[in-house]
């Protein structure tokens, strides 16, 4: 036998075994994450979650992402995050590109990355896969960059005056000292104010339609000088732009310092409205000691007062995190996921993609699984608008868990 040369049967094995794993590589399906449990991004208390800002210019689009974790200082040493661009929801590939600590833009602090994508005018989506190295876990999220479903992202994004870092909240405080960061050079923002108010959602069964946006009315026009720190000192609806003529822009609630959660008189009684018959709120916002008439609702439907208490606590967590998760152009507590995240809790499965949010909680409390669609609704003041599909089959459901609540039985 010649040096160097393997027997026949030995090469042909060795040619089969190189083109099985060529074409199994090949042959690896693609993944389609609108069918892939995203329930971690409303868990407070998942490994990971992530907040992005988005910034659209030729040639290029900016991602900054925010992992949000209990354990910023070691979570490169137990987590690996890649990401994938695609078109759509159902093209996910096996490989994602593995992000460092050399793609984050801050040291020390939250763990923000910058992610640099060329730009382009098809539909585009950013796949987020985090793995926790240790269980092997992977945890899958989207960020949405472009579809038929939204209107594009602006060329500039706010900053926090303090550290030059992204804002990614869609709320801010009066007292807050920000700056606009621009990719195009521009000067200066437009900004408008609006002084419309929303009502809170209708509940899940209501079978009239919901009665749409109040006229909002534009209380001020103003303009910012870019890269100079401001503050917006009237709370209300904010929409900034770099060119009114387009349908571009950047929209935050401005609200007190203490939001997302509540502790006036005046912010405490509304989202009572979920909880209280028709008459019973009625009731609350005709008193004219509207302390007074809350303490009464509690101590009513709870019996005591300390099991009155135990309640206010659970009920105002859930407002505040639904605040916290779902606040756009109007306060978290008011839009339809609000309502459902504060009813019902967390869902245990999640389903996005480009036009709606399904959320499923599993049978539990001696109630039935219940699924929640929501449609995506484009608005120029968010990327996040989202309507509850409604229908009169959730009613028993609903009066259950009001039932649930009212006894102290329900709570985050």
């Amino acid at each position: 036998m010649e040096k160097n040369k393997l027997p026949i049967f030995l090469s042909h094995l060795r040619l089969f075994l190189i083109s099985g794993l060529l074409l199994t590589g090949q042959n690896t399906p693609a993944q389609d994450i609108s069918k892939v449990n995203q329930a971690q991004v409303y868990d407070i208390n998942a490994e990971a979650r992530i907040d992005y800002s988005i910034i659209s210019n030729d040639p290029e689009t900016i991602i900054y992402m925010k992992v949000i974790t209990d354990n910023p200082t070691d979570f490169m040493d137990d987590y690996t995050i890649g990401y994938q661009v695609k078109e759509r929801y159902n093209n996910i590939q096996p490989s994602f590109t593995t992000l460092s600590s050399t793609d984050l833009i801050n040291s020390g602090g939250p763990l923000i990355f910058n992610i640099t994508l060329p730009a382009t005018s098809e539909e585009m989506l950013c796949a987020i896969k985090i793995t926790n190295t240790g269980t092997k876990r992977d945890f899958y999220y989207d960020i949405p960059i472009r579809n038929k479903a939204s209107f594009n992202y602006p060329g500039f994004y706010l900053k926090n005056a303090a550290d030059d870092l992204p804002v990614f909240n869609h709320y801010l405080s009066t007292d807050a000292s920000l700056k606009f960061a621009s990719q195009q050079n521009t000067q200066k923002i437009f900004g408008f104010r609006y002084t419309a108010d929303f009502d809170a959602a209708l509940p899940p069964m209501a079978q009239k339609a919901p009665a749409g946006n109040k006229l909002m009315t534009i209380d001020s026009v103003f303009q910012i000088d870019v890269d100079k720190a401001f503050t917006l000192s009237q709370e209300g609806l904010y929409f900034f732009q770099e060119d009114t003529t387009k349908l571009e822009g950047l929209a935050y609630r401005v609200s007190n310092r203490y939001f997302p959660r509540f502790v006036r008189i005046e912010d405490l009684s509304d989202p009572i409205v979920y909880l209280s018959t028709r008459l019973e709120f009625k009731s609350l916002n005709n008193s004219e000691e509207k302390k007074k008439a809350m303490d009464s609702f509690w101590i009513k439907i709870a019996g005591t007062r300390e099991k009155a208490k135990r309640i206010i606590r659970n009920y105002y967590r859930s407002v505040e995190l639904a605040n916290k998760m779902f606040t756009n152009y109007k306060a978290g507590w008011k839009t339809d996921q609000g309502m459902i995240y504060i009813i019902y809790g967390p869902p245990e499965e999640v389903y996005r993609n480009e036009f709606e949010e399904i959320w499923i909680y599993d049978r539990k409390e001696n109630m039935s699984k219940i699924k929640f669609t929501f449609t995506k609704v484009k608005s120029i003041f968010t990327k996040k608008h989202y309507e509850l599909n409604r229908d009169k089959s959730y009613e028993k459901y609903w009066y259950r868990i009001i039932d649930l609540w009212r006894k102290g039985r329900k709570g985050i």
